[in-house]
């Protein structure tokens, strides 16, 4: 059997696709997957697995009207005779497509060549790409329980395939073991702050300004555990030098020496272990940091990112309606907005465990299984 996986963007796109190759070939050994990809893409990320690839240049489509769509429509014309190209030379049986653009030409001329075609969406609304490719898609599975969704009867609750490591340290570490690694104070309260892959200023600014304006009594209640992103690393950690607090930030992956109360870093690999040892998380609302909060019951207050279609806005939603989560609109952040939210969890124990229960209820641990079984079955 030969698969074809098209994910183009982001880790949000790439690492569900990965995880979904690995658990086939676990599944079946003789399975052969080959991977569509843009030029986004981190290339070390497959060939660290051993999969084959092939580029494709897939346009961004246009909103409203604009000049845009001229160049769109060359760029298309020619990615559509680049995908020909490519399932000629793969001759999948299936084709499976992880959403972002690079999915719509290659996934359309799978169609027109008669081949199964598959969909997943990771977001709690389908983007543009996934919302067209819908319509002739022999399958279609998805991350969150969307009643409008789920009336297709094409239509599959999968879940989204987290990566192994990550299910590895959930079932291997605990708070404490995961306090002692990172070197942090074990009888504080633990938030993990983050922006996504690329840190938010937005996120960094506001959790900044408000430990300034918080009492002492709350400074000494915390630990922090801050990803701050690549590029604002170095502002970041100037910041936290002028908080009077006792605070000593920490710039190893695992802590060696006396126990900190903060821990600050550009980004981190093992993310596992960071949400093994969080009370609660400050953080965006993409699909995959929705699917890894869920899988270690980490509660949340969201600050979903308002662009590429604003389907953060719909995850974060989603987990607010269920209990798991509070969310915060990007334009009513305030140092003041999220000290009250802070201030609300902080201590709660009752809180905090209803939250992380109901995140739990959300969690899909066997995504990949799932998603494996319906591309292997079709």
């Amino acid at each position: 059997m030969r698969i074809l996986i098209a994910a183009g963007g982001t880790g949000g796109h790439i690492f569900p696709a990965i995880t979904l190759a690995n658990k086939i070939k676990q599944t079946d050994s003789f399975a052969d997957v080959i991977f569509c990809i843009d030029k986004r893409v981190d290339k070390k990320l497959l060939d660290k697995f051993g999969y084959s690839y092939y580029l494709l240049n897939a346009p961004r489509m246009p909103y409203g009207i604009s000049f845009r769509w001229i160049p769109f429509l060359i760029i298309l014309m020619f990615s559509f005779f680049k995908s020909a190209k490519i399932l000629n030379e793969v001759a999948p049986d299936v084709a499976v497509g992880f959403g972002a653009y690079i999915s719509g030409p290659l996934l359309a001329k799978a169609r027109r060549q008669n081949k199964k075609i598959i969909i997943h969406e990771q977001n709690a609304t389908m983007g543009r790409a996934n919302r067209i490719l819908s319509k002739i898609s022999d399958k279609i599975t998805i991350s969150f329980a969307n009643p409008e969704y789920l009336k297709d009867n094409r239509c599959l609750l999968t879940g989204n395939p987290i990566r192994e490591e990550l299910i590895e340290d959930l079932n291997a570490l605990n708070r404490e073991r995961a306090h002692r690694l990172l070197g942090l104070e074990a009888d504080k309260m633990t938030i993990l702050v983050m922006g996504g892959s690329l840190g938010s200023h937005i996120i960094n600014t506001a959790f900044l300004q408000m430990l300034n304006n918080s009492s002492d009594k709350v400074l000494n209640s915390l630990c922090i555990i801050h990803l701050t992103g690549k590029d604002k690393f170095a502002n970041v950690q100037s910041l936290y030098k002028n908080i009077d607090a006792g605070f000593h930030t920490g710039l190893n992956s695992f802590g060696t020496g006396a126990r900190t109360r903060v821990k600050l870093y550009p980004f981190f690999e093992r993310m596992g272990l960071l949400y093994k040892a969080a009370d609660f998380a400050i953080c965006r609302a993409g699909a995959t940091t929705i699917a890894e909060l869920c899988l270690f019951g980490v509660p949340a207050i969201l600050i979903p990112y308002t662009g590429a279609g604003a389907h953060q806005i719909q995850n974060a939603k989603f987990l607010k309606e269920k209990g798991a989560a509070v969310m915060v609109g990007e334009r009513q952040l305030t140092a003041e907005v999220l000290k009250k939210e802070v201030v609300s969890l902080l201590g709660n124990n009752e809180k905090l465990s209803a939250m992380s229960e109901r995140a739990n209820l959300l969690a899909n641990i066997d995504a990949a299984e799932k998603l494996a079984e319906v591309v292997l079955k079709l």
